[in-house]
């Protein structure tokens, strides 16, 4: 999977406001996030990348970059 398509199933799986405003730089704190988005987020890494991020290393993030720069060398050239 290459990053922008991980980045639109996240953007099309989670119940976010404003989705087609959020871009690869739009800070994650000012977004509406739920517990059902945050469980969303985290089985979507663990099927696509194949790995398991907790939730404090996603409360680090402060933007959707941050969080796509999660699965490091996981996504295609």
């Amino acid at each position: 999977m290459k990053r922008e398509d991980f980045f639109n199933l996240i953007i099309t799986r989670c119940a976010l406001e404003d989705k087609e405003s959020i871009t690869p730089e739009t800070q994650t704190k000012t977004t509406q996030w739920d517990s059902l988005d945050v469980i969303t987020l985290l089985s979507l890494f663990k099927q696509y990348c194949n790995m398991t991020v907790s939730i404090e290393t996603l409360e680090q993030c402060n933007s959707f970059n941050d969080i796509l720069d999660l699965a490091g060398s996981k996504y295609e050239n």
